[in-house]
């Protein structure tokens, strides 16, 4: 079984829902990493999620308003995704390759983002 194959089948194993391997060579090194190539995958979000996002006007101003924002089903999934793609470094440093995770925390953990920064300037944007 090749490398692609064993990664595919931890990630489903994990919960992602689909996954594809994309050649990042010509983007800035300062986006990949150094990385020449990275692993996209995702979980799919339920119709009816989907469909109640796009009725709701103001969907995520109301959830942050009510204090939902915790418990909405996009933000479960991404915090989800995020333990998958720190998981699946994990996987391939073990294995002895190099791997970097784009996880929030691993992200924060590196200098490559700052939570509070980000958060502060989300509220604002909802305010303006």
């Amino acid at each position: 079984m090749s490398l692609d194959d064993e990664i595919i089948n931890e990630l489903k194993s994990y919960g992602a829902d689909f996954v594809n391997f994309v050649n990042v060579s010509n983007l800035p090194v300062k986006q990949t990493k150094g990385y020449s190539n990275a692993i996209l995958m995702g979980i799919t979000l339920p119709p009816a999620y989907l469909q109640k996002v796009t009725e709701t006007q103001d969907y995520v101003q109301n959830m942050i308003l009510n204090n939902e924002v915790n418990e909405d089903e996009f933000h479960l999934k991404e915090i989800k995704a995020d333990r998958i793609a720190d998981s699946i470094a994990n996987y391939i440093t073990l294995k002895e390759y190099s791997a970097y995770s784009q996880s929030e925390d691993n992200l924060e953990a590196t200098g490559f983002y700052d939570k509070q920064t980000v958060h502060r300037c989300r509220i604002k944007q909802l305010q303006d």
